[in-house]
Order: C-alpha cells, then structure tokens, then sequence
C-alpha cells in the first residue's frame, strides 16, 4: 500500500529541480535586463563621427538627440547637399519626420561643425561658383 503514495519528504524530484533550474527568478530577470539597457546605451553612436555618444565630461553627458524640426532640417539639407557618410548613415530616412522618430543622437561640437561645414559649402559652391542649396551630384 505504502509503495503508491508519493514521499512528501520536503525534496523535489528531479523532475522539479530540472525545471526550476531553467526557469530565471525575478532578480536574475531584472539584472539580466539592466544589463540590456547598459548595453543598448553603449552603443548609441554620433550620427556625425559615428563614435559613442554617451561619454562624460566635467559631469554631463555630451550628447543631444535630433529631437526638433528646425534642427532636423537643417541637418537633413546639410546631409543632402554634403552627400558625405553621413548622408549615407541617414540614407533611407527620406524626410524630416523620419530624421526624429528615428531617434538619432550626436554630439553637440559635431553637429555645430558639420552645420558649418554645410553653410560654409553653400556659401562658396565650388560648381555654381555662388551661393546655392542645390545637391550637387
């Protein structure tokens, strides 16, 4: 009789310690998944020199994302008119809208250069001898 009744002896069978093993507790699920976060932020890169953003200096973070549309106009018309790496980082981002929701970081000095770079290319085109905006091919 006794042979059909289960041990309760407090143990769990194999059975029980083979899935518990496979099944992650909270504490491992949730520093599994800061873990995640860490990484995904190490590797948010400058959408201009395409080296990670999330370095600090003197206390703050040098990074901004391309968040407002006067900004992202202009940096799209720069891209365009450039037709540099970076316009082929940014190359299936057809319009303004795109350039935001595709939430791209960069470094406050490379996005002041690059517009620079822009404007100053746009005031002494070297193909229309003059001041333009056109892409030039």
């Amino acid at each position: 009789e006794d042979q059909d009744v289960p041990s309760h002896s407090g143990e769990p069978d194999a059975e029980q310690r083979a899935t518990r093993s496979n099944m992650p507790s909270s504490r491992n699920t949730e520093s599994s998944v800061r873990l995640q976060k860490r990484q995904i932020e190490r590797v948010v890169r400058c959408i201009i020199c395409n080296k990670l953003v999330n370095t600090k200096q003197d206390n703050r973070w040098e990074k901004s994302r391309l968040s407002e549309t006067d900004r992202a106009r202009e940096f799209h018309e720069a891209a365009n008119h450039l037709k540099d790496e970076v316009h082929r980082r940014i190359a299936d981002i057809r319009d303004i809208s795109g350039l935001i929701a595709a939430d791209i970081f960069y470094h406050k000095v490379c996005m002041k250069q690059y517009l620079q770079k822009y404007h100053f290319s746009v005031r002494n085109c070297v193909i229309c001898k003059s001041s333009c905006r056109r892409a030039h091919q």
